[in-house]
């Protein structure tokens, strides 16, 4: 019987694995405050952009696709 009691929030029990983040935010800062917050949840993160255009375009061209995005609420652009 597995012990789920050990598993942390960032991770997939049913694909063994750490969920897939791509962090999106104008703000340096808060991106990388964001990103230390859930690396330290062992979350994995895979990509991290300026906007929602450059986002879309990472997302196209990343081989490993993220299973969350985590996007500020009030981001300068249109592409969403």
């Amino acid at each position: 019987m597995t012990d789920y009691s050990r598993v942390s929030l960032g991770f997939n029990i049913l694909e063994n694995r750490p969920y897939n983040v791509m962090v999106v935010d104008d703000s340096v800062i808060d991106r990388t405050l964001v990103k230390r917050i859930l690396i330290r949840k062992e979350f994995r993160v895979i990509a991290e952009s300026q906007d929602g255009e450059q986002a879309l375009q990472y997302i196209e061209k990343l081989m490993i696709k993220p299973d969350i995005l985590c996007i500020d609420q009030e981001i300068s652009s249109n592409a969403w």
